[in-house]
């Protein structure tokens, strides 16, 4: 072992021990620096997401985004790191890059119940309400029987609006005191 991966090793978990601490945008800074001391060659898809997941973290949301992109290249078959890709462009609000990823992956994954809550979230913040209960209601005939109804249900009362969800006879129903559409952060 050299000394630049000597190095790497001792800067890699620094920014463990960083994480563990909260130092979320340190723990960011050393994984930069891992990168630079190894380069970028050695690096994994893997190694990216974890990367941005300590990026969300520290609300670093552009790095975020660049590292699951980057993450996405190493390894496009991967639908787990597209969908995050869809999931934080929703969280930083940026429906119109996410809404035609979505599709895309609701085509090539039908039953991945997160991919239907996600458009369903998309759909209501660009107010098409029809094309947002369907993809509700396919969410909750997915694998995880409704719970991700109840995670969307919180992404929007987290933003302010009361709602009530309930299923009947496989219908899905949603209630918004407002009466308008939520705006979702």
């Amino acid at each position: 072992m050299n000394i630049l991966q000597r190095a790497a090793q001792y800067i890699q978990e620094r920014a463990l021990l960083n994480e563990k601490a909260g130092n979320y945008r340190n723990a960011v800074v050393d994984l930069y620096r891992y990168e630079e001391l190894l380069g970028s060659i050695y690096m994994s898809a893997n190694f990216y997401y974890i990367r941005e997941q300590l990026e969300i973290k520290a609300k670093m949301y552009e790095l975020a985004l660049k590292d699951i992109e980057h993450a996405i290249t190493l390894e496009p078959n991967d639908i787990g790191y597209k969908l995050e890709q869809a999931s934080l462009l929703v969280r930083v609000g940026e429906i119109e890059k996410a809404l035609p990823l979505l599709q895309q992956l609701a085509e090539e994954e039908p039953n991945i119940s997160d991919i239907h809550r996600l458009l369903g979230i998309c759909y209501m913040r660009t107010n098409k309400t029809a094309a947002a209960r369907k993809s509700l209601e396919k969410a909750t005939l997915g694998a995880d029987n409704g719970i991700g109804v109840a995670a969307a249900m919180a992404i929007i009362e987290d933003a302010g609006s009361s709602v009530s969800i309930s299923i009947s006879l496989g219908v899905l129903i949603i209630i918004f005191s407002s009466g308008s559409l939520p705006k979702i952060k």
